[in-house]
């Protein structure tokens, strides 16, 4: 069937979609087989209670067949598996089968005869289907502490080396060197990957969300947007994302100031991944209000500087009382073996010449745009101070960043590069330089996305844009 379909509509074979419902397919008549081949007789059914366990473990069979089948693409897709699907799909099973399939076929008939009385049945299985995603299903979830695209590079190559052993060696031996040779293998992916610092500057639209791995250590700041009561944006988005790059706990998280585009994502993430410790600046607890954050971050109020392996925060909150909320941004210095980042959050520039009158502004090699490149946020004398070799935006639309924003940096001959054009975008440092790689062209790149990050913290080739260190500093 699969084949017919691809000869009339071959570009459905990189399609998801497709491609699940073929694996899913694949697995009820496999889990099936099995069932009829190897286990039809195991239980015998000559009692109403024998033949319910009987139905039940075939029910389990083809559930467990189907999700191992479907199981390396949730993985991809979500970085995650709950590993109660088998349990979970019989619940679901239920319900489509005997309730939303067939009341939707009803309601799409029934709309030709009268399409009231459709509109007011629809209403009524919404309803219950609203009622029915909201049931608490079981939620032991798998997280693999590694990056996605690392994890299929070791299982593919454990494969090979499977098949290398099971030609050369006949004895069950061969079984106990794979496993030596596979766990090695892992161990050495894993140990390399943690001794790997780079930074992320998620594309989450006019909002900001960066993650920082530093070795075995993951903080991030800001967690993105969450505007709306009825739509999880964090979950949907940016969860997945953070579950595909192996993470488990984040260690900290700064919030530059209470706004939903920079803090909106803090309690999905609370819920979601153990977070260590949360700092902000001491803003006002009616401001903390309206993102909906249960626990407040903890204040600060003067500068502080915080040391977590080689890497050194520098922390600037604003003044209090304040009378504009994003010109008090808590602003974040990062330096890393010569590398200094700026993350100013929402800051303008009377905060930026108030920064410069109190010392505490420094030459740094990457600008994180302040209010996503809006036209009030810097000024010429700003770049002077600042002195950036290139500047990143999280920004959209026609205003983030500013045409007089842009202008300025053009000026000045610094290269800019927003999230909307390129997609995330990452930053490593190197020994007297750093290089600057985009999402948008790390898919173009087979190369890239299954070894990343090891490409291009150990293979550069072409991949990355790269700019010097200042020589002064």
């Amino acid at each position: 069937t699969a084949s017919l379909i691809l000869i009339f509509q071959p570009y459905l074979i990189g399609n998801l979609s497709f491609q699940l419902s073929f694996v899913a397919t694949s697995g009820l008549i496999i889990g099936d087989r099995l069932y009829k081949v190897y286990f039809k007789d195991l239980i015998p059914i000559s009692n109403i209670i024998l033949k319910t366990i009987n139905h039940i473990f075939y029910l389990l069979l083809i559930s467990f067949t189907v999700s191992f089948f479907v199981f390396p693409f949730i993985i991809y897709i979500n970085g995650s598996f709950p590993l109660t699907t088998p349990i979970n799909n019989i619940i679901a099973t239920f319900f489509w089968s005997f309730i939303f399939i067939p009341f939707s076929i009803f309601i799409a008939i029934l709309s030709f005869l009268n399409e009231n009385i459709a509109l007011f049945s629809a209403n009524i299985l919404a309803y219950i289907f609203d009622w029915y995603i909201k049931i608490p299903l079981f939620e032991w979830v798998y997280k693999i502490n590694l990056p996605i695209n690392l994890t299929i590079f070791f299982l593919i190559i454990s494969l090979l080396i499977f098949i290398f052993l099971n030609q050369l060696i006949k004895s069950y031996k061969k079984y106990f060197l794979w496993f030596a040779i596979s766990f090695g293998f892992y161990s050495l992916i894993y140990y390399l990957y943690t001794k790997t610092f780079y930074i992320l500057i998620f594309d989450v639209g006019k909002a900001n969300a960066n993650l920082i791995k530093n070795e075995d250590y993951f903080i991030l700041i800001d967690t993105g947007p969450n505007y709306f009561k009825d739509f999880n944006w964090t979950k949907v988005y940016l969860l997945p994302v953070l579950n595909k790059l192996g993470i488990e706990m984040i260690d900290l998280i700064f919030i530059s100031h209470p706004d939903l585009d920079h803090s909106g994502g803090l309690e999905t993430l609370r819920k979601y991944f153990y977070v260590k410790k949360v700092i902000s600046g001491n803003f006002n607890f009616e401001d903390w209000e309206k993102t909906n954050i249960l626990i407040l971050p903890d204040p600060i109020e003067n500068p502080e500087a915080l040391k977590i392996k080689e890497a050194e925060f520098f922390l600037f909150p604003g003044k209090t009382p304040y009378e504009d909320l994003n010109r008090e941004s808590l602003v974040v210095y990062l330096e890393y073996k010569g590398l200094t980042v700026l993350f100013p959050g929402d800051i303008d520039k009377m905060r930026f010449y108030r920064m410069k009158e109190n010392r505490e502004l420094l030459p740094v090699e990457v600008l994180i745009s302040p209010h996503h490149g809006s036209r009030y946020s810097i000024d010429e004398n700003i770049i002077n101070w600042l002195n950036p070799k290139v500047v990143l935006t999280s920004g959209r639309g026609k205003y983030f960043p500013h045409q007089e924003y842009l202008n300025i940096l053009e000026k000045f001959n610094r290269p800019q590069f927003s999230t909307e054009k390129t997609g995330a975008i990452f930053i490593f440092p190197k020994n007297g330089y750093f290089l600057i790689c985009f999402e948008k062209e790390k898919r173009k790149s087979f190369l890239f996305s299954a070894l990343f990050p090891f490409i291009p913290l150990y293979y550069e080739d072409r991949f990355c844009k790269k700019f010097d260190y200042h020589k002064e500093l």
